[in-house]
Formats: structure tokens, sequence, C-alpha cells
């Protein structure tokens, strides 16, 4: 896949989600977040990383590298693999 039609701005996207979760395993061991604070922040990370891999499906879109089918079929599987409710595109 040569993607880069968004500068690989999923990757970018990608790299912070799990940069996050990684500082948030490390804070969660030492207690110093409040409850309510990591748990909107573990929501985010997940947001962020669902969010990479829908950018990652335009990235390719746009790039060439699928067919608008393609794009669909990726869109519907990430929304099965993260187990998210609503509408089906």
């Amino acid at each position: 896949m040569s993607g880069g039609a968004f500068d690989y701005a999923y990757f970018k996207v990608s790299c912070f989600a799990e940069e996050l979760n990684e500082k948030l395993s490390d804070h969660e061991a030492s207690g110093h977040l409040r409850e309510a604070t990591r748990d909107t922040l573990r929501r985010f990370q997940f947001d962020v990383e669902v969010m990479a891999e829908f950018m990652r499906h335009v990235e390719w879109l746009f790039s060439g590298d699928i067919t608008e089918e393609q794009f669909w079929e990726r869109m519907e599987a990430t929304i099965k693999d993260y187990n998210l409710h609503g509408e089906q595109l």
C-alpha cells in the first residue's frame, strides 16, 4: 500500500493513541490520576484509536490503494472490530 494522500496523518494519530495508552498505564500503576480523569482519558484514547483506523481507510481510498467498495467494507469491519454501535454504513 502506498498511502500518502494526507501525508500519513492516520499513522501520527495512531502513534498518539499508542503513546497515550502507555502513559495512562504508567500513571494507573502509580495512582497519580483520579478515577474520573483516568476513565475519561481511557475513553478518549479508544476514540482516537478508532479515528486513526477510519483515517487510514480514507487515506488509502484517496491514495488509490483501495476501491470505494473496499473502503465501505473496511469501515464496517472497523465498526465491528471495535464493537461500535450505531447505524450501519
